[in-house]
């Protein structure tokens, strides 16, 4: 997924809200840059799983399931136009209609009894309809056939390299846990852990989808200049208030959460307990990486997250070895302290040196 470029959604994002009526031409000097990157992507991927000790049957389910990273790629192309033209309303019903489709399919497949390789297919058909749906509504905001295109724009390949790289090590970054408990703890233990963080996975893309939903409007405005600096502090707080609220209900509730995952993942709920309370320190850096992302500083988050993250695997083997599982807990929620005070410290030394160039 690194490879395919995810960083290019995200300048798209940036670039076509500042200015809306160029976003055709922005577009099209991506176009060809993102197909390339897929392309590779899925050749590498065929290659490694050709190389690998699986059968036949294995293969060629991986082989089709990349086949999807196609067109999962154009749909990541093609969301920025709706969001960069606050259409939101497009995105929730594609969205919609992609989870339904595969879902009625493949419990139609299921149902006449075909296996797992059918419905690795209807998920394919599905993600091959949703990309069409998103290119033809995609025409009704800028000149689509302007993609094909020679296009005059430059390619910041330094953002979309910092973007890319700061989303791998994001995923790096939750993923470490359950790997780390994979190697050093019991199949127990992973079990007990993999709940609780799936958890936390699951509110982080509702973290990224207010992030993706606010990102325009952050953009218009610091265009505009009319976002006052301590704004962006003041929604932190609250943001980290209102999350840390609903991460308390839930921290109080965890028993009667987990127990209805079964009676054997009941000792999780001390796991969940306090791992819930990362949700509001992970909300409070919206407006902060909202607005190094927007104003070209994207690299103080991508610093934020490699400091953090270096920081957080010598910390997992010292807290893992006094608390056992809370330690991995323990160092999860420093990981997420640290990268939210170095956000908000790059925020305001920017601010800042906006404030004391313009006074002089």
């Amino acid at each position: 997924t690194f490879l395919s470029l995810p960083g290019i959604d995200r300048v798209l994002l940036i670039q076509g809200s500042k200015n809306l009526e160029d976003m055709g031409n922005i577009m099209s000097g991506h176009f060809r840059l993102k197909i390339i990157s897929t392309i590779i992507s899925l050749i590498l991927c065929i290659l490694l799983s050709y190389f690998m000790p699986y059968d036949s049957d294995t293969f060629k389910l991986i082989l089709l399931f990349s086949f999807s990273l196609i067109f999962r790629s154009i749909i990541g192309f093609l969301s920025p136009v709706f969001q960069a033209h606050e259409r939101m309303e497009y995105l929730s019903l594609l969205r919609i209609f992609r989870s339904l489709s595969f879902s009625l399919m493949a419990i139609a497949v299921l149902f006449f009894g075909f296996g797992v390789f059918h419905v690795i297919l209807v998920s394919l058909i599905s993600a091959i309809i949703t990309s069409y749906f998103y290119y033809v509504y995609s025409k009704s905001f800028i000149g689509i056939h302007s993609l094909f295109s020679p296009s005059n724009y430059k390619i910041n390949m330094n953002s979309i390299t910092i973007f890319s790289l700061t989303s791998f090590l994001i995923t790096v970054s939750q993923r470490a846990d359950v790997i780390f408990l994979s190697i050093f703890a019991t199949i127990s233990d992973v079990g007990l852990y993999a709940i609780p963080i799936a958890i936390i996975v699951k509110l982080t893309i509702v973290r990224n989808t207010l992030a993706i939903g606010f990102s325009p409007v952050t953009v218009k405005q610091i265009k505009k200049n009319t976002l006052p600096p301590h704004k962006y502090f003041i929604y932190s707080l609250y943001l980290l208030l209102l999350a840390g609220f609903c991460s308390f209900l839930i921290s109080f509730n965890s028993e009667y959460i987990m127990s209805f995952f079964g009676k054997e993942y009941l000792p999780a709920n001390e796991i969940l307990k306090i791992l819930i309370f990362s949700v509001p320190i992970i909300f409070a850096t919206v407006p902060f990486t909202l607005f190094l992302q927007s104003t070209g500083n994207e690299y103080f988050v991508l610093l934020s997250v490699t400091f953090a993250l270096i920081l957080k695997i010598p910390l997992m083997f010292l807290f893992f070895g006094q608390y056992g599982l809370l330690g991995v807990v323990y160092s999860t929620l420093t990981y997420n302290v640290i990268s939210l005070i170095l956000l908000c410290m790059s925020t305001y030394l920017i601010l800042f040196k906006e404030k004391r160039s313009s006074l002089q």
